[in-house]
């Protein structure tokens, strides 16, 4: 039996099963906002503090390419949950994938 990445993807990302849905726009003016569907969780991220150092959690969201092409930092990321829409800035999107069909996109909450 072949294993089907693509049907597996699709599933993951499913709004009605385990994605959020979420608009990105782009930094500054004239940017196209685009409508896709994310992963929405929290990564450990290390805080230095000095002499010692800490983990704190960073909230971090998984898109696929092919809804988001080209994601730019500083443009925001407003995702819907159910209690409500919350907005976050890109701090850095990388390719989560070695196939380069998702991005991990660490976000910082927006004022």
């Amino acid at each position: 039996m072949a294993f089907d990445f693509d049907d597996d993807l699709a599933a993951m990302f499913d709004t009605a099963e385990f994605a959020e849905s979420a608009t990105y726009t782009p930094p500054g003016t004239g940017g196209v906002s685009v409508v896709c569907a994310v992963l929405f969780g929290e990564r450990d991220e290390n805080a230095d503090m000095g002499f010692a150092g800490a983990a704190r959690p960073s909230p971090v969201a998984r898109v696929r390419v092919a809804q988001l092409a080209a994601p730019v930092e500083e443009g925001v990321l407003a995702i819907e949950f159910a209690a409500g829409t919350r907005s976050f800035k890109i701090k850095q999107a990388v390719h989560d994938d070695s196939q380069r069909r998702i991005w991990r996109l660490a976000l910082i909450e927006a004022a």
